[in-house]
């Protein structure tokens, strides 16, 4: 192995050893007793944009725009920290070029926030448009 390759792999070593040392695992969330998830499921064959935000001690956040790109069953998590409620809000009628706005109060999973998050861990709900398809809602989904 020649030098610089040598003293590359030393580096690299040493930059590895000295973050295990100096990070404790679950630092990341490590402000937080827990984690409120939902999962959002897109049944639909369109992208639908949507917005979240969430109460913690009687103060909500802004609202953070989403666009669930993954229709035909796709599925976004989302989580925040030691929350009271999550609300959603969204265009609940498509095609007329005016913004009609629904809002839900989002029943939430408390989920221990050192653990790994996914889709499976959050209370699940899923959009889905009227027999017309022009009339979108958000539904509890397989609970």
């Amino acid at each position: 192995m020649c030098n610089f390759h040598l003293f590359r792999a030393i580096v690299l070593k040493s930059i590895l050893l000295g973050c295990f040392f100096l990070i404790p695992t679950g630092v990341a969330h490590a402000e937080w007793d827990y984690l409120g998830v939902v999962s959002i499921y897109n049944k639909s064959n369109i992208t639908i944009k949507y917005q979240l935000r969430a109460q913690q001690n009687g103060t909500w956040s802004n609202w953070k725009t989403r666009t669930h790109t993954k229709p035909n069953g796709g599925c976004y998590w989302h989580s925040f920290g030691d929350v009271d409620r999550i609300q959603i809000r969204f265009d609940c009628i498509g095609g007329d070029g005016e913004y009609t706005e629904k809002i839900y109060n989002l029943q939430f999973n408390r989920v221990d926030p050192n653990c790994n998050i996914c889709r499976h861990k959050g209370r699940p709900y899923v959009f889905q448009f009227d027999r017309g398809g022009r009339l979108l809602d958000l539904r509890r989904y397989g609970w």
